[in-house]
């Protein structure tokens, strides 16, 4: 099987998206794998169920229709080795070759999201086309993300204050700040997964950077 290698740069995944991460399990540990699952929802909510299966303490396998995503924690602990093994017809998989940490998101619609990251004020939204071998989107982000029962990626992304056609309400600022979290403003937006478009809406909040 020919694997086509693909190049993203920057960003890095928290845990307020995703599935569940292992850590390495000490030497000589009798702790037990996760139990495999044949349904199971990964990733951002709103994605493709898929099948699960536990390699090893930090690998493991998501399968769907498709394709597979193998996922492997690094040594050192910074972002997860993927590599998406495509099982229809065709021959050509995905090797995510990325220079800053980068997590695995789900998949909807013949496409996997990754989140890329080097902290809370510097994360993307990465889409890539299973079948196409190729990057779609790729879109800094902060807060929470879905995926819309219409084909859509719902997310905000950082916006300066005086790009706001109005400024939200935020009564928590004040105390995120004094706790020593940052806080910025984000607008919402609108990822097309079937014709690739990005809409950006007139509705802005505020979100703390943890």
């Amino acid at each position: 099987m020919k694997r086509l290698l693909f190049y993203a740069t920057a960003i890095v995944l928290s845990g307020s998206l995703l599935f569940c991460k292992n850590n390495p399990a000490s030497q000589g540990s009798t702790d037990e794998l996760p139990a495999d699952r044949t349904d199971s929802l990964v990733g951002l909510k709103g994605c493709d169920r898929a099948g699960f299966k536990a390699q090893s303490k930090t690998a493991r396998q998501f399968i769907y229709q498709d394709f597979t995503v193998n996922s492997k924690d690094k040594e050192d602990g910074k972002g997860q080795e993927i590599d998406i093994v495509r099982t229809d017809s065709g021959a050509e998989g995905l090797t995510i070759v990325h220079e800053e940490p980068t997590y695995f998101l789900g998949s909807s619609r013949g496409q996997v999201f990754f989140e890329e990251t080097t902290g809370p004020e510097n994360r993307k939204l990465v889409v890539y086309h299973v079948k196409r071998r190729t990057l779609m989107f790729r879109y800094p982000f902060c807060g929470e993300m879905e995926v819309t029962s219409t084909g859509f990626v719902r997310f905000y992304t950082p916006v300066e204050e005086s790009d706001m056609t109005e400024v939200p309400e935020c009564p928590e600022k004040e105390k995120w700040e004094k706790e020593g979290t940052k806080v910025v403003y984000a607008q919402l937006c609108l990822f097309s997964l079937i014709n690739r478009s990005l809409t950006r809406k007139s509705e802005y909040v505020c979100i703390p950077l943890k």
